[in-house]
Parts: structure tokens; C-alpha cells; sequence
């Protein structure tokens, strides 16, 4: 249902910024319905009237669709403007700043100075921007221009790691999370998890209790016992009803004050009991 780019002067501007910010938040074409749906408060049929351009969007929507995913309306204009980029951050007084980047290519080990972008996680997620000098060999790109657009009043989005071995799970996870204004980063494995906390930090944790063959029991430890207080979200789909590996999941996820969600679990209720945490301990 995606806009068709040599028909787009005939759709509605509404219509076209709609997509246009979906795209920009890397919304699989599969998700966006349901994702509006989710933060509009709007039947199906009303959204999908919308997206094929036979009712019009109202200022009023896309003005409660541009806050649900942290850009004003104004913002939501200048994005329909302003094409390519990719969504990053970059740290300014050690907080993190959220910002868009073009990048050219591949940088060039022998350079020094200046600023590079490189993935948080081999399987992706957000882009960060750090000096060339602290990127200890991982694979970064040269910018050829970075826009932040900062609003100084308001909390910075929290960033939450997302551990999930099934295939693409984390990342599908993280793009539902993005329209949130929470900044996901995906990881297959528990190892690829610690791998990237040697170097980076982050505000919650979603995991799968199962990890392959292994459960996250010892994940589950580690993290809390690295931060008492953060939020730590448990998924599974395969532990129903009681018997001793369920009994034994929920006596790890209540020793360690995180929160327990039945797959599929909808995505408002895990952002829900995220922020709600995160606003606890300010």
C-alpha cells in the first residue's frame, strides 16, 4: 500500500506525509496499519480509508501521529521536504542526541579527525555518530552532512536493548518500538548483548526467555545485577500453564523485578510498562 512515487502528486498531502514518515521510521509495509491503528485509536477500516487516499487525514491526526513519534507537526512537513538521511544519535555532554546522516561510504582506517556512523549492533539498529578515533576498528561510514533537530525540553528517547534469537524478531520488535519515541537496537544472542555493553549502555531490556537451547536466566542476572533499578521486559510464547519450567520462569522474572509478557504481547503494553518505569526513577 505504499505510496507509488510517479503517482504521489495525486494523493493527498496528508496521505503523502503519512508515508512519507513511516518510511523515514523504517516501517515494514506489513506493520504500518497496524502501528496507526495502535496509536490513533482507530478501527482498521478508517486507517486503511486513510492510507488509499478516500478519506483525507486531519491536522488534528497528523498532528497526534507526529507527537505519538516525537516530531511536531512542523517536523512532520520538513521530513515530506527533506529527503534521504538515515535516523542516528550522537552524544552531546554524554546525552544522547537524536539526529539524521548521509553518509558517502566506507571510511578510510588511515584518516584521523572528524566524525564517523557506524551500526550499534551487527544486526543492526540505530546508527551512532562518534569521533573516528573511538570506533576501535569496527566497520564505520563518512558523513557528508548531519541535521539534529533538538528539543531541549524533552526527554531523550530511552534506549532499549532487544535480545531475540528468532529470525529478524528483535529487529521487527524495534521498529514497532521506534514510533514510540523509543530507540531499539536488536541482538540474536546473549553473547552479542554483552558484546555491545562493553562499550554502550542502555535504559531497558527486552528479552526472550528462551535463547536457542538456553534460557536467559543467567542474561536476567547479569543486567540486574549491573542495574538494580531498570526495566526489564521477559518475552515467551512457550511456556503456558504451570509445570516446572514455567514455575522455574516465573521464580527467575519475579527474583529479578522484571515484567513477564505472553508472545504475541502487544507493543503499547511493553512501552507502557517501560516508560512508566523509567519515569519512577527520575
Amino acid at each position: 500500500m505504499a505510496v507509488d512515487p510517479k503517482k504521489s502528486d495525486l494523493h493527498p498531502l496528508g496521505m503523502r506525509i503519512v508515508e512519507k514518515l513511516l518510511d523515514h521510521l523504517d516501517i515494514a509495509e506489513s506493520e504500518r496499519t497496524t502501528m496507526l491503528e495502535e496509536l490513533l485509536g482507530l478501527k482498521y477500516g478508517a486507517v486503511y480509508r486513510r492510507r488509499t487516499g478516500e478519506v483525507p487525514w486531519s491536522i488534528e491526526e497528523l498532528a497526534q501521529l507526529g507527537q505519538s513519534c516525537g516530531k511536531p507537526l512542523q517536523s512532520l512537513i520538513d521530513l515530506y521536504y527533506d529527503e534521504g538521511g538515515e535516523p542516528a544519535t550522537m552524544l552531546v555532554g554524554g546525552v544522547p542526541i537524536s539526529c539524521r546522516v548521509w553518509m558517502t561510504g566506507p571510511s578510510d582506517p588511515t584518516l584521523v579527525g572528524g566524525v564517523v556512523a557506524i551500526q550499534e549492533s551487527e544486526e543492526g539498529g540505530m546508527w551512532q555518530v562518534l569521533p573516528r578515533s573511538e570506533v576501535s576498528g569496527r566497520p564505520s561510514f563518512d558523513l557528508s552532512r548531519l541535521i539534529a533537530d533538538v528539543d531541549v525540553n524533552a526527554p531523550s528517547a530511552p534506549r532499549v536493548a532487544v535480545v531475540d534469537d528468532a529470525e529478524d524478531s528483535a529487529a521487527v520488535l524495534c521498529s514497532r518500538l521506534r514510533p514510540m519515541h523509543i530507540n531499539g537496537t536488536p541482538f540474536r544472542s546473549a553473547d552479542a548483548l554483552r558484546n555491545a555493553l562493553k562499550s554502550a549502555s542502555y535504559d531497558a531490556y527486552v528479552v526472550d526467555w528462551l535463547l536457542g537451547t538456553e534460557t536467559a536466566e543467567a542474561l536476567l542476572l547479569e543486567i540486574r545485577a549491573a542495574d538494580p533499578v531498570c526495566p526489564i521486559a521477559v518475552l515467551t510464547g512457550n511456556l503456558k500453564g504451570s509445570g516446572p519450567e514455567a514455575d522455574h520462569a516465573a521464580r527467575v522474572i519475579f527474583a529479578q523485578r522484571a515484567q513477564y509478557f505472553q508472545k504475541p504481547a502487544a507493543v503499547p503494553m511493553i512501552t507502557g510498562y517501560i516508560q512508566a518505569t523509567l519515569a519512577s526513577k527520575r
